[in-house]
Formats: structure tokens, C-alpha cells, sequence
């Protein structure tokens, strides 16, 4: 523990003085050198535990014992009832908050998040209160301590989305393919959106039907990501361009 840390020409305080410990982001260039440095802190303990990149945003996760603690403009509180409360935290790539929330528990071990290549972000942990309430869905606790999953959004609320667990019900073909590619239903698709593999989004269609064709002769070889939205829900597949 220490008052400061110095990186380079930043110079980051401890909010709680010599107490407790504070969150740090440092970013480097590929040379060492550093870009930006950044923390957070309160009048209790802090503790970062995870960080995710995706094409354009950093994620952080970890827990907080403060009363409050700020992440920019964004304030989180100490929950009502909360035992070892979780943050989440967005970053763009200049270390500028985009958003933060905070649950109940979750934040006195190690958690974990992680994105994929469509631009989901998942956060994982354990909590140990009763009930344990993550954006609409109620989790219950038992024993001392459960574990959990959650797929978050953005907006501050963890979100749960209905995808399809049967996922034969559609089929890419052919798949491996040079130009096109068929996907066929049981169910109405109602719209197709292709990622490439940085999780960029390439092509959104609007289908309304139980078949589709789609074209991606003009993208390079390589691993894309399909997914792709019926009335009952969504599925995600691969398809290679050869």
C-alpha cells in the first residue's frame, strides 16, 4: 500500500489515502512506453480482477467495499443489502468511461469477463446472498456460496437473451464455401447479421422467410460469424470462406 503510484508521467493518488487499495489501468505501446494511466478508489478496498478486450472497448471487472465509488462521471453505491458487491465497468481505447454498474455480490473472489467476436459480454463470479437479483432474473442461493453467469449490456443491466439450444433446427450450407451460402430454417428467420472475426459487423439482413442465400464473395478467406434471429430466438454459427 502507498499513497501514490508513478507511471512514466502519471501519477495516480489512493482515494482512501494509505488504507485500502485502489483499481489502476495502465495502457502501454508495443514499445513499453506508457499512454495512459487511470484509477479508482474509494473509502474502503478495491480490487480489479478481470479485463476484456473487443474490437473497439476495454472491460473491467472486480469488487468494492467503499460506500461509493466513481468511474468518470459514473457513481457507483455500495448496494442496499449487498454482501461483496461486483463492478463492470466499459472503456473506450483512451481508458474514458462509457459506462459502469454495480450487483449486489459477486465481487469478494476472483470473477471473469469475456467477449466474443459478435460484440457479446459475459461476466461470471459468485455470490452469497439470497436472493441475488441479476437484471430480470432472480437467482437463488444454495448453501454458502453459488456461482453464476450473466451476459451484460451496455446500458448498466446485466441482460438475459433467449437463444435457441437446438441449433440443428437451422443449417448453414455449404459450409466451407467460396461465394454463397444457404441458411435454412424450421422457423421464419427473421433477420442475419455476419461478423468477420474481430467482431465487426459486416452485413444485416432483413429475411422474413424460412430460407436465405447470402454472399460473401467480396470478404477474404477466413472464419465469419453468422447469427442469426427466429421468432424463438437467436443462434450463432461459424462459416469458413475459402
Amino acid at each position: 500500500l502507498s499513497t501514490s503510484i508513478t507511471f512514466d508521467s502519471y501519477t495516480l493518488i489512493n482515494a482512501s489515502n494509505i488504507n485500502y487499495t485502489d483499481i489502476f489501468m495502465v495502457k502501454y505501446s508495443p514499445s513499453g512506453n506508457v499512454l495512459i494511466a487511470k484509477s479508482a478508489g474509494g473509502n474502503s478496498e478495491e480490487n480489479g480482477y478481470s479485463l476484456a478486450l473487443d474490437a473497439t472497448d476495454v472491460y473491467l471487472t472486480g469488487g468494492f467495499l467503499s460506500s461509493s465509488i466513481a468511474f468518470g462521471s459514473d457513481t457507483l453505491y455500495y448496494p442496499t443489502g449487498g454482501t461483496d458487491p461486483i463492478f463492470i465497468v466499459k472503456y473506450d481505447t483512451a481508458l474514458n468511461v462509457i459506462c459502469a454498474t454495480a450487483l449486489s455480490s459477486g465481487g469478494d473472489d476472483n470473477n471473469a469477463i469475456t467477449t466474443n467476436c459478435t460484440g457479446a459480454t459475459y461476466i461470471a463470479g459468485d455470490f452469497g446472498i439470497n436472493p441475488f437479483i441479476v437484471g430480470s432474473d432472480t437467482l437463488i442461493l444454495s448453501g454458502t456460496e453459488n456461482f453464476f453467469i450473466a451476459k451484460y449490456n451496455c446500458n448498466g443491466e446485466p441482460v438475459t437473451t433467449n437463444e435457441i439450444q437446438n441449433q440443428e433446427t437451422i443449417i448453414l450450407f455449404p459450409n466451407p464455401t467460396s461465394s454463397t451460402f444457404k441458411i435454412t430454417s424450421t422457423d421464419k428467420i427473421e433477420t442475419m447479421k455476419l461478423y468477420n472475426i474481430l467482431g465487426e459487423l459486416l452485413i444485416t439482413e432483413k429475411i422474413n422467410n424460412t430460407q436465405s442465400t447470402i454472399n460473401i464473395s467480396q470478404f477474404s478467406k477466413g472464419i465469419y460469424f453468422v447469427e442469426i434471429k427466429t421468432e424463438k430466438g437467436i443462434v450463432r454459427k461459424k462459416v469458413v470462406k475459402e
